[in-house]
């Protein structure tokens, strides 16, 4: 950052990305093993609220303090690497018979979105460039939370050798 601190120095951007990655790359493993010893539904659950935590930090932080960001993108790189528990959560939550389709599904679902994805974000860019992270966050609190909670906990399958 210049020594003003301006969010707008050339350097400020690319200073965010590196907080990110170097919180998603010292947090990867131990989070990976956090995520075996308290289990991965907790893990997957806290992911999400660190996420909406990180939101709501990036919508509040003051314009006076644009630092702010740096620790917001520390923790949200942090955060990124509880996806760990998710993921796992979800491969251990599906039948393995379906494990591709579901995959092949999601996958498509989510780069069908990318298409109209920035038509929408500029529209309401345009309303007003906050509503873009309050979104997100509305979408953790109301949705994503309360979704994730209601999958029922399953029973694992014994493995059957020789199958």
């Amino acid at each position: 950052m210049s020594s003003t601190g301006s969010s707008t120095d050339s350097t400020y951007f690319p200073r965010l990305l590196r907080c990110m990655k170097i919180g998603n790359t010292t947090a990867f493993m131990p989070m990976a093993n956090l995520t075996d010893r308290v289990g991965r539904r907790k893990i997957a659950y806290l992911s999400q609220i660190v996420f909406a935590a990180c939101v709501l930090a990036a919508v509040l932080t003051p314009p006076a303090h644009p630092e702010f960001l740096l620790v917001y993108s520390l923790l949200s790189g942090i955060g990124s690497t509880m996806e760990v528990g998710w993921n796992a959560f979800i491969q251990e939550y599906i039948p393995l018979e379906l494990r591709g389709r579901w995959s092949g599904v999601s996958t498509m679902a989510t780069a069908l979105m990318g298409i109209p994805a920035p038509i929408i974000g500029g529209l309401i860019w345009d309303v007003n460039p906050d509503y873009l992270w309050w979104i997100g966050f509305v979408y953790y609190l109301l949705l994503a939370i309360p979704l994730m909670m209601r999958i029922p906990e399953r029973q694992k399958e014994a493995v059957v050798e020789g199958k």
